[in-house]
């Protein structure tokens, strides 16, 4: 006990000493101005520590007194335009200061990640670390750069906010040359059309020289490209301008239609010139704002509601269009599998309603058969689903062309785990078009199963034992093995039932007092226009054998048990009633000595004697 408390009380004051020894934020660093700056600078120049530390540190200085004497700028507001030059050079300086504000909150938020960074790497240090100083001029420095791009981005968004709210008050005093406007974007259209065809056909020259590892070559399409990109982007500015003059004079006019229709121009150009996003949300929000002061809230509120459920429903489609693989070098995408997805469950539900059609109209048909009713909708339900399947393949975009391919590799695997597969397919196609088994057949096995044939499918048989009992009979069996048919052609089938009677009994008595029950009995199972008969097989140990050989017909034949229980019972009275004994298994003994105090009966003819020798 006394050993854990002084573990305890250990542990606590190592945990103390780790903390108070650890590093803190200087903020006296932060709250220094030029005068704080330049004693530090003083310490820095006269500290003798490693050369590269020293000029990291001057660095750092020197960039802190940088920003200390920066003189922030007051915020203006614009002044009304009085012409329409001066109205369109606003909107312009709208999409420059939207691509500064971009700028701005890109470097706002790697500023923010390097501050924390630092944060962790300064706890992380001693108090006596020589890497201290650096790290907190680092610090210090990026809190600076982060407030001064706070405030730029500030800044930036007053100056956007005021080029709005004079665009929107001066627009109704503007006048517009509309037939230049209309001139210059034919001929703007035209170039722009043209460089971007130049720019897509240097990138693929670009991408052919990269893969030549042509690398002077590579570079200077590069540059090339990076220059008609900025005329492109010059072009695209001046395409803007123009078509922010026809949405202005759409306004004025109260021109609904024509109004949206510049407007998704200007910003369709933004898209395709890649401007940064908070260009495109800058543009569209003023652009809202001039529709609602000359068109109304309630017709812009209708349209943006329209155009917002386009964009959703487009961003929608780009997604489930997005190739999430690839096939044979075919794309694979959302859209494409959810469509197979649907054709596959259409297919599989048309040819299981195929079937059921087939079997409700089969019956009322004369001239089809239980086992053509069941060719005909299983062939045509697997004709269905191979349609299906070929569809879907189409649908996905994977050329037919190349089964051969898909084919060689399923001869691969059928040669090394299919083939029971293949063979059960193949053999149930020659079932169903040979038809030595049909459905409604009664058949044998070697096995001993018996039953009837209730469907045949392109794998396996069903057979119906007469216990009720289904069993899945691969089709491979069925071809390979015997199978004795008890009505492929007919059904007519001749039982042989034995029996036996004793020595002394005279043969032609039983033969005719057997035939004459059977044509008395008045079953109606028995085919009389094959004669019944009586045969004597053999003089067995005990009794002289006989078979009754009948021809049966119907559906007793399906019950072999139970016919010839009821045959064996009707022999079995018929010889009772004739006093025909059926004897009991005899044996001889012979008896070649006998002990002498043995006793023994010798029965016969109904007399008694002892002999005791």
């Amino acid at each position: 006990m006394k050993f854990k408390t002084l573990f305890y009380i250990f542990f606590i004051l190592f945990l103390s000493t780790c903390i108070l020894s650890s590093a803190t934020i200087d903020n006296s660093l932060l709250t220094g101005g030029l005068k704080k700056y330049n004693s530090i600078l003083r310490f820095i120049k006269k500290e003798t520590v490693d050369k590269n530390e020293k000029k990291l540190q001057l660095a750092l200085i020197y960039k802190l007194i940088n920003i200390s004497s920066f003189k922030k700028e007051k915020f203006t507001p614009f002044k009304n335009p009085v012409n329409a030059e001066e109205y369109i050079e606003l909107f312009v300086s709208l999409i420059k200061l939207s691509e500064q504000e971009a700028e701005i909150k890109k470097n706002l938020l790697q500023t923010s990640n390097d501050v924390e960074i630092f944060r962790e790497q300064i706890l992380r240090e001693n108090d006596n670390s020589s890497l201290l100083l650096t790290l907190q001029l680092q610090y210090v420095f990026y809190v600076k750069n982060k407030e001064l791009y706070s405030y730029k981005k500030e800044l930036i968004k007053k100056k956007i906010k005021s080029i709005s709210d004079v665009l929107k008050e001066s627009l109704q005093f503007i006048k517009f040359d509309k037939p230049k406007a209309l001139k210059d974007l034919g001929s703007l259209l035209f170039d722009f059309k043209n460089f971007e065809i130049g720019i897509r056909n240097l990138q693929i020259e670009a991408e052919r020289l990269k893969v030549l590892n042509m690398d002077k070559k590579f570079d200077t399409i590069i540059s090339v490209i990076k220059t008609k990109k900025s005329k492109l982007k010059n072009i695209s500015i001046k395409l803007l301008k123009n078509y922010f003059i026809l949405f202005s004079v759409s306004l004025q006019k109260k021109s609904q239609n024509k109004a949206f229709k510049y407007e998704k121009n200007i910003l369709d150009n933004v898209k395709k010139v890649n401007f940064p996003t908070t260009v495109f949300n800058n543009i569209s929000i003023l652009l809202k704002i001039l529709e609602k002061k000359y068109l109304g809230q309630i017709e812009t509120f209708v349209v943006s509601t329209k155009r917002g459920a386009l964009y959703i429903l487009k961003g929608f489609y780009n997604k489930i269009t997005f190739p999430l693989f690839t096939i044979n070098k075919t794309p694979i995408t959302f859209l494409k599998l959810l469509i197979a997805f649907f054709i596959l469950i259409f297919g599989f539900l048309s040819g299981k309603f195929y079937k059921q059609t087939i079997k409700k109209i089969a019956p009322k048909s004369k001239n089809l058969t239980d086992s053509t009713r069941t060719i005909i909708s299983n062939l045509g339900y697997y004709t269905i689903v191979l349609m299906t399947f070929l569809v879907i393949l189409n649908v996905l975009g994977i050329n037919l062309s190349s089964i051969a391919i898909i084919a060689g590799a399923l001869s691969f695997g059928v040669g090394f785990g299919l083939q029971n597969m293949v063979s059960n397919f193949v053999s149930g196609i020659i079932l169903m078009f040979e038809r030595s088994i049909k459905i409604g057949d009664y058949i044998e096995l070697e096995n001993n199963l018996t039953g009837h044939v209730t469907d045949i499918k392109m794998r396996a048989t069903t057979i119906t034992t007469n216990n009720n009992i289904d069993v899945i009979v691969p089709n491979q069996d069925l071809i390979q093995n015997k199978v004795i048919n008890w009505t492929m052609n007919d059904r007519i089938c001749r039982f042989e039932i034995p029996f036996g009677v004793k020595y002394g009994t005279v043969p032609e008595k039983v033969r005719d007092v057997i035939l004459t029950a059977i044509n008395n009995c008045g079953y109606t199972d028995i085919y009389f226009s094959k004669k019944p008969d009586v045969i004597m097989t053999e003089m067995g140990e005990s009794s002289i054998n006989f078979k009754l050989l009948i021809w049966i017909r119907g559906r007793n034949i399906f019950t072999p048990r139970i016919t010839v229980s009821k045959y064996l019972m009707l022999i079995y009275n018929t010889l009772y009633k004739h006093n025909i004994e059926i004897p009991y298994p005899q044996n001889d003994l012979h008896i070649r000595s006998v002990d002498e105090k043995v006793s023994f009966k010798i029965v016969k003819d109904s007399e008694t004697s002892v002999n005791t020798k």
